[in-house]
């Protein structure tokens, strides 16, 4: 950081210069290469300490580290200007739904699943299900917390539609068609059975009743 050493002023406009160093914010500068969302991360920490990153950064940093992040998107309590990558936001996180990692502040699980409904829709409900990032249960309450924002009526059906768990987007479907009909039977998702070589599988859905399951999208 630039305010850290000023006496180094002028070798880093030289190693900028040379490309020995490059610019990752203002007055924060690393080594040449890619500049991850973790690296982002620790900029953003010493540009706003207070600061939490939001959506899909939020995913990339916590539970779904393959998410691609091109935008880092940041919640602030004081206006800023958005610079590179770097897109803020005035707004306020409850401390309860901030998660610090390694110095980075980030939101909770739930809330970013939230903050990401209106994005990515329902796919990310069932990835950070799959994952085990969250309960269903545990998004429900966040949402059920928070002031009312644009998008709420869509977040609310996606939850709705969400009741059975789906860790795929085949699987909720599959879901949403039995819950069409008129079966009889209970159902279970995610249904968990014991192979006789002591191995755990999971039933997408079941009737425990009539010893049946149904896999929707194959097996990993």
């Amino acid at each position: 950081m630039r305010r850290d050493h000023p006496r180094l002023a002028s070798q880093i406009d030289r190693a900028l210069h040379a490309g020995t160093l490059q610019r990752v914010a203002s007055g924060i500068y690393a080594p040449p290469g890619e500049i991850s969302t973790a690296l982002l991360g620790r900029a953003v920490a010493h540009l706003a300490p207070t600061a939490v990153i939001t959506g899909r950064a939020a995913a990339a940093l916590t539970w779904w580290p393959e998410l691609p992040a091109p935008l880092v998107h940041i919640a602030c309590a004081k206006h800023r200007t958005d610079a590179g990558v770097l897109r803020w936001e005035r707004r306020e996180v409850p401390a309860e739904l901030v998660w610090e990692r390694k110095g980075i502040r980030v939101t909770s699980p739930p809330l970013t699943v939230l903050d990401l409904l209106s994005e990515l829709g329902g796919t990310v409900i069932d990835e950070a299900l799959r994952r085990g990032a969250v309960r269903l249960e545990q998004v429900n309450a966040v949402f059920a917390g928070l002031p009312a924002r644009r998008g709420d009526a869509e977040r609310r059906r996606l939850l709705v539609d969400s009741r059975d768990e789906p860790w795929s987007e085949a699987e909720r479907e599959l879901q949403r068609r039995f819950r069409s009909l008129d079966c009889g039977y209970a159902h279970r998702t995610n249904h968990r059975v014991v192979l006789p070589d002591g191995s755990v599988r999971y039933f997408d859905l079941a009737l425990p009743d009539l010893l049946l399951g149904f896999e929707a999208d194959g097996y990993t």
